[in-house]
């Protein structure tokens, strides 16, 4: 821009400058405030992540019967390392809650097995007598060691954990109990969503503060839950390949290729079916581990809510959430009229194929 115009441009807009006069804050006051302001959003991801294993873990321990051979040993501890965390809360983290880059105790359920046994803040040096890496990698190896499809679930877990000061190391038996095997996660995203992943199960920090109550929190970790046991990914991802072979043999014939039309279509067949399966064995899974189906029913109402676009007839990949609602508010009603009869909290199945 010309300096010549530059000038009386500065000149004018100096007239609309506030008039005001603020007390004024320094650097140090600044600096104060940053770090107090991270000790309260590091506590509060903390006190989410707590409450989703809190809520999550009894909900994975109550319904191993009814996911086969997809258990794990079920320990009730939380293990983190610092390597893992946004880097914006790293420095937080290892002040606030002695999280180090090795394998770190970072939580354990009220009543679990691990409970004891170790404390938060414990360094885990190795697990059945494999060293645990530092870094990223000591998460992976820790669950290899203890989740093989050739273990008793119900072994000891023998652990050397690091106490305090790096000299104070003590070992340590847990006798985990059987357990479904998904693991629990949380990530920053506002957004309300949960997903499954066939093996993980994932909460938004945005999910978990909509989610009022633990009830409603275990009615999304049921759903979760449900895709992983009936295998809900792996069968998306089997139906998009034979999408995929399709178009292949359509192709070879005609030379007309149909690749993504038909591996979309394949994807997303039976979604409505799977999120509704979900629906109607979540309830179930939440109730077996003691909490209120009705508060799950009444979160997919609300759910309906915060997006007004899925209240209709037809819906998406997901049911509409009207009908959503319906289904579960029989499934409730099915599942009070099993406790009154003193039958088991099994789902019902539309095949001879027994309940896993």
């Amino acid at each position: 821009m010309n300096k010549a115009l530059l000038i009386p441009f500065l000149i004018l807009i100096s007239g609309c400058a506030p008039s005001s006069a603020p007390p004024p804050v320094s650097s140090a006051e600044m600096l104060t405030e940053i770090r107090i302001q991270k000790e309260l959003a590091v506590r509060d991801r903390m006190e989410q992540l707590k409450r989703l294993y809190r809520v999550g873990m009894p909900i994975l321990a109550a319904n191993a019967p009814l996911c086969g051979t997809k258990i794990w040993p079920h320990t009730g501890m939380m293990v983190e390392s610092l390597s893992s965390v946004p880097d914006k809360f790293k420095d937080a983290m290892s002040i606030y809650y002695g999280l180090q880059n090795q394998l770190t105790v970072g939580y354990i359920v009220d009543g679990a097995p691990a409970q004891g046994k170790v404390e938060p803040g414990d360094r885990i040096l190795s697990v059945d007598g494999v060293s645990i890496p530092s870094g990223t990698r000591g998460k992976t190896v820790f669950y290899e060691t203890i989740w093989q499809d050739d273990r008793d679930v119900t072994k000891p877990i023998r652990l050397t954990v690091e106490r305090g000061r790096k000299s104070n190391r003590q070992d340590v038996v847990i006798k985990p109990v059987p357990a479904c095997a998904s693991l629990i996660r949380m990530e920053e995203d506002d957004e309300v969503s949960a997903y499954a992943s066939g093996y993980t199960i994932t909460f938004s920090t945005g999910m978990m503060r909509e989610a009022e109550d633990d009830d409603m929190v275990a009615a999304i970790f049921g759903h979760e839950l449900a895709h992983n046991v009936r295998n809900h990914r792996d069968m998306k991802k089997m139906n998009a390949a034979l999408g995929e072979l399709t178009s292949i043999i359509i192709e070879y014939s005609t030379g007309l290729d149909f690749k993504d039309l038909l591996v979309t279509v394949g994807a997303r067949a039976y979604s409505q079916e799977f999120e509704t399966e979900s629906d109607y064995i979540g309830l179930y899974m939440m109730t077996r581990a003691g909490y209120d189906p009705q508060k799950g029913m009444e979160f997919a109402r609300r759910l309906g809510t915060l997006h007004p676009d899925s209240i209709h007839a037809i819906g998406g990949t997901h049911p509409p959430t009207a009908r959503r609602f319906v289904m579960m508010q029989k499934t409730v009603a099915e599942i009070e009229a099993k406790k009154r009869a003193g039958l088991p909290l099994i789902p019902a199945e539309s095949s001879a194929l027994s309940t896993r």
